[in-house]
């Protein structure tokens, strides 16, 4: 099976990686962020919830971003009534990426059905990716040949947050307004590895290894500068639900995403959680 049908299916499908593509890229780290909303209390909404993700690299190479299987699904749903989503979305960062030079970039959506709610909510999300786990069989201490398993596993976390009057508006953090230097515990990180490459035909695809010290929830919750904020706050607001499939660039550090289908329910391999304050 090739590396470009890796993602057709929720069960992992197998192959064996040989030496890293020779590509003009480089190992490095890969980091998925939850920004917003995070574990925390906020006032009930009239508007809409901002969703947002960052996308970041180190060290920085545009190119990256074409190589990423990266697939994020998410559902935000309203924990007393869990017959309906709030919000889905369905999103192939690396693919989403690919034209951008910025680093991190933000993937954001948002949902307008929280108005009138004092409640607590719940934002799934599911991350699957190529993966790569390295092979002993058949190979004694000190063996040079050992292969690597390509495989696609799905990751699952959940954050929660409630609503009540009194509290914070809910509104993206940024450096400029947020009156706490760390908000910890309050949003998710996957950091993975790029050890390697896989050669399919003509494409090239990075293998991620999940980087453990970074796999979880955040020391920090992330702060954006503050035209950032504002550049997701004023997409958002000028973007109507109409919207059934990502559209224009709002800056060169944003993009919007508005909700697709709900995401796939078959999850597996492992499942994270932030409990709600």
């Amino acid at each position: 099976m090739g590396a470009s049908h890796l993602l057709s299916g929720w069960l992992a499908a197998l192959l064996t990686s040989s030496v890293a593509a020779a590509v003009a890229l480089t190992s490095g780290v890969v980091d998925l962020d939850l920004v917003f909303p995070l574990n925390d209390t906020y006032a009930p909404l009239d508007g809409k919830l901002p969703i947002v993700f960052a996308l970041s690299s180190q060290p920085f190479q545009p190119a990256l971003a074409s190589t990423l299987q990266l697939h994020l699904s998410y559902v935000l749903l309203d924990l007393n009534n869990q017959s309906h989503s709030l919000a889905s979305g369905d999103l192939t960062l690396g693919t989403l990426s690919s034209t951008s030079v910025d680093n991190p970039y933000f993937f954001y959506s948002y949902s307008d059905k929280l108005a009138g709610r004092t409640t607590q909510f719940a934002l799934q999300c599911t991350v699957s990716l190529v993966a790569s786990l390295t092979s002993a069989d058949n190979c004694s201490r000190g063996c040079n040949n050992q292969s690597t398993i390509i495989t696609n596993p799905n990751l699952i976390y959940n954050a929660y947050f409630t609503t009540q009057a009194g509290a914070q508006v809910a509104a993206v953090s940024s450096s400029a307004s947020n009156k706490t230097t760390c908000l910890p515990h309050a949003s998710w990180s996957f950091g993975f590895n790029i050890d390697d490459y896989i050669q399919d035909k003509t494409d090239t695809y990075a293998v991620l290894a999940p980087n453990s010290p970074s796999f979880g929830p955040r020391p920090c919750a992330i702060q954006v500068d503050a035209a950032t904020a504002a550049s997701i706050s004023d997409g958002i607001d000028t973007t109507t639900t109409s919207t059934s499939s990502p559209s224009g660039t709002v800056t060169s550090s944003a993009k919007i995403l508005s909700p697709f289908s709900i995401m796939p329910a078959c999850w597996s391999l492992l499942v994270l959680g932030l409990s709600a304050a």
